[in-house]
């Protein structure tokens, strides 16, 4: 595939939410903003739909774990769950089938 030029995406807006305590994430969630504190909490996935990305960013001082949908049997590249330390970001996709990091 070949694709020549420019594309522009006008009024493109991601869903962004802050979040405290664990949480599973809905199908409008594009941006989670997890932390508060020392505290260490989960972030649940929600089943894998093809070609939706999510953005996951921690700000707090705690863990963040997040957990693919084990009861579809996803993964995140490979791993049932991955952990974010403080300031750390995550960006994923989901090819239908598992979580992707990119």
């Amino acid at each position: 595939m070949t694709f020549i030029g420019s594309a522009k995406i006008t009024g493109l807006k991601l869903n962004t939410i802050a979040k405290i305590a664990a949480y599973t994430v809905t199908a409008i969630d594009d941006i989670i903003i997890c932390g508060a504190g020392n505290q260490t909490f989960t972030v649940d996935l929600l089943a894998p739909v093809a070609g939706k990305i999510l953005y996951i960013k921690n700000i707090g001082t705690g863990i963040v774990t997040v957990d693919a949908d084990t009861t579809g049997g996803s993964t995140i590249d490979g791993e049932t769950t991955q952990t974010l330390s403080q300031y750390d970001c995550m960006v994923i996709t989901s090819d239908g089938i598992d979580w992707i990091i990119i």
